[in-house]
């Protein structure tokens, strides 16, 4: 069997374009999750399947990126062709200097391939075009998710943002310095 070569484009999308984040197929087959407590992270193995979002989901936290995007957020798309391979959204201002990695997004029949390495690449250069000396996300606790964020230079924080915490407790919250990457 050959081997499969996408030409996938990162490029802006357009806000209204949103609602083709729900092309995306994110399920996956989990292996080993992580918890953050007293300063120490933890693997645990948990093998389970995770489905892809139902139409609601998708519409809930899309309401959630829709207000971002409405302020000064960005929305970046990786394409094959006219095909959706991933996504992520952009907010440039979390707090003070602090930008946040809202959502990463890949299709399953694109993982493995760079292509969310290519969109973050994206998405912190434009964070640090933005003014951003710091990028902030909480990261689903999944092993595929925080080992691709600890690869990036993330570092789980002891101060996660209240509000986000909040909203994803479960979620590993973590932040990397991009002063270093300018």
């Amino acid at each position: 069997m050959g081997v499969v070569t996408h030409d996938i484009i990162i490029q802006p999308l357009p806000h209204s374009d949103l609602g083709r984040v729900k092309e995306i197929d994110r399920s996956e087959e989990i292996e080993v999750v992580y918890t953050y407590a007293a300063g120490e992270l933890l693997a645990q193995s948990r093998p389970h399947h995770s489905p892809t979002f139902t139409d609601e989901m998708w519409t809930e936290m899309m309401g959630h990126w829709q207000e971002a995007l409405d302020k000064d957020g960005l929305l970046l798309g990786a394409l094959d062709g006219e095909k959706l391979a991933g996504f992520t959204i952009l907010r440039p201002r979390l707090q003070g200097t602090m930008a946040q990695l809202m959502a990463l997004y890949i299709s399953r029949p694109y993982r493995r391939m760079g292509v969310a390495q290519q969109l973050f690449d994206e998405l912190q250069t434009q964070a640090i075009a933005s003014g951003a000396t710091a990028l902030y996300v909480s990261a689903t606790e999944t092993g595929s998710a925080v080992g691709f964020y600890l690869k990036q230079g993330f570092r789980p924080t002891d101060i996660p943002h209240p509000a986000l915490f909040a909203l994803e407790p479960d979620d590993i919250h973590m932040v990397k310095s991009l002063v270093e990457v300018r």
